[in-house]
């Protein structure tokens, strides 16, 4: 549906100009800290503040306590751990921010990393390469020369 394809656009274009409009607030309150620190401190900041928060709300309910609960003793953390070094990931894009007049090439640069996953996935993994995997890797790369040109 278009118009979850809007939603998620708008909300990614969102946190990509609060999160670069955060960092320039950062920097200019403490100037003495390097690009890549400041990065990995508004993101740690960010970070601590969010899941402190989502816990503190379920917390509060009982039924979600038990759900987070069961979780937490008898799943696999493997995804857990997936989760984290992809979000960790993102301090990388929070770097690049600081190094370039235009964020916008930032964010869409970061969707390369779709098309490397796809990569590795048929040649690692041994995955199928079906044609909508590489058409969609196609739009990708032509989106991105678009925004270059």
């Amino acid at each position: 549906n278009i118009l979850f394809i809007l939603v998620v656009a708008a909300g990614t274009t969102g946190y990509t100009i609060f999160d670069s409009q955060g960092q320039k607030a950062l920097l200019s309150v403490y100037s003495e800290l390097s690009k890549p620190l400041a990065s990995i401190s508004y993101y740690s900041s960010r970070g601590i503040i969010l899941s402190t928060s989502l816990w503190i709300c379920t917390c509060f309910s009982k039924e979600d306590f038990a759900i987070a609960k069961s979780f937490w003793t008898n799943r696999d953390k493997s995804p857990v751990l997936a989760g984290i070094f992809a979000s960790l990931s993102y301090v990388l894009v929070l770097v690049a921010m600081n190094y370039v007049t235009n964020v916008s090439f930032v964010q869409a640069f970061r969707q390369m990393g779709l098309v490397f996953a796809m990569l590795a996935g048929i040649f690692i993994l041994k995955e199928r390469s079906t044609l909508p995997k590489i058409l969609g890797c196609l739009l990708i790369v032509a989106g991105l020369i678009l925004t270059v040109c």
